[in-house]
């Protein structure tokens, strides 16, 4: 179960990067380049665990970032480690929400 689910993670974290593997040659080749060689940031809309669409009610807040996860048992493994999580989205241009201020 958890070799499918790392995966399934992986292929989400590689997709969302934009590579693409050249069967053929077995090399990885770089994203595409823009006009402008900006990085787009886009808000995090899957799961960085199982690579699924995320659900806003289930969270992880760290630093004053919010780190959405997909379902309950996803959780505990995001707790273990959120810094890890978080560099991962922003290294591939995502942003997270802020954890919103207690009133």
């Amino acid at each position: 179960m958890k070799t499918t689910v790392l995966a399934i993670a992986l292929a989400a974290v590689w997709g969302s990067a934009g590579l693409v593997v050249r069967a053929e040659e077995g090399q990885t080749a770089p994203p595409a380049a823009t006009a402008t060689n900006e990085v787009t940031a886009k808000a995090q809309t899957a799961c960085q665990i199982t690579g699924v669409k995320i659900n806003k009610d289930l969270y992880v807040d760290y630093k004053g970032k919010r780190i959405y996860v997909c379902c309950k048992m996803c959780l505990p493994e995001v707790e273990k480690d959120p810094a890890t999580y978080i560099a991962k989205l922003e290294k591939l241009g995502g942003t997270l929400d802020k954890t919103p201020s207690k009133k």
